[in-house]
């Protein structure tokens, strides 16, 4: 499994586009999250709309949701040989999700007598599911209230089935006291993806919590991302830590 970053950076980031990954493995390609900047960050990645098989949404905030009418339009309205080809991207929905997918998406795409489904293959997952796509198994954490009191959010744990490696992505959380990240993690957890802030943000990790939650066996395994375009300045303490940052354009083989 390679996990490719699209982009790393924080909402506001200039330097970085919105913190959205592509995982592929097994010949499909798996977006995590859809921010307004993905068209940038794809480009950068050499990946087009089209690469996309799945995607998974974990919140609604704008860098991880406003380009999702964008990747749906583009793939809907394709053509081959002058004949309408539309590719239906997967969009896997947990059930808590529909009403933010329908204010996200009926106001542009509900019109010439088609609405926002008509787009995309929806695979509706209560929030205690896991799916599994081949060899793997996708578990989805309950993050509501942890990110931002009153938001729907979601993690996601990944398994290889064959081998019990597994890696989980936090997407944004600030109060990893109350989450269950902890207790995911095992001998057979080889990354932890988690977002950083430097400063005391109300609604992302600040990294003096970070130290605190993890045990300090565990610092190796981290990726910290989500960060503000003034990464550069903090690279010798996250060293100092044995933390990782991932980076645009340096893939990651896991799993």
């Amino acid at each position: 499994m390679i996990i490719k970053p699209i982009g790393t950076g924080s909402a506001l980031s200039k330097r970085f586009f919105n913190n959205n990954y592509l995982i592929e493995f097994e010949n499909y390609k798996l977006l995590i999250d859809a921010g307004s900047s993905l068209k940038y960050g794809l480009q950068a990645a050499d990946v087009s709309y089209g690469d996309i098989d799945y995607v998974f949404i974990t919140h609604f905030h704008f860098d991880h949701a406003g380009g999702i009418e964008e990747l749906l339009t583009n793939n809907y309205w394709t053509f081959k040989d002058g004949k309408h080809s539309p590719k239906l991207t997967k969009f896997i929905i947990l059930e808590p999700q529909v009403s933010n997918y329908n204010n996200l998406l009926s106001p542009g795409l509900s019109n010439q007598n088609m609405c926002y489904t008509d787009y995309m293959e929806t695979i509706i997952l209560s929030n205690q599911s896991t799916l599994q796509i081949s060899s793997y198994e996708f578990e989805f954490i309950d993050t509501s209230d942890l990110h931002c009191l009153g938001m729907q959010s979601y993690g996601i744990h990944i398994k290889n089935r064959n081998t019990g490696a597994n890696i989980i992505f936090t997407s944004d959380i600030q109060n990893l006291e109350k989450s269950s990240i902890r207790e995911r993690i095992n001998d057979y957890t080889v990354a932890i993806f988690q977002d950083v802030s430097f400063s005391y943000n109300p609604v992302h990790a600040f990294f003096d919590d970070i130290l605190l939650y993890y045990p300090k066996k565990y610092y190796s395994l981290l990726y910290l991302m989500h960060y503000g375009d003034d990464i550069d300045k903090f690279l010798p303490i996250i060293k100092n830590y044995g933390m990782n940052v991932v980076q645009q354009k340096k893939d990651l083989n896991l799993l």
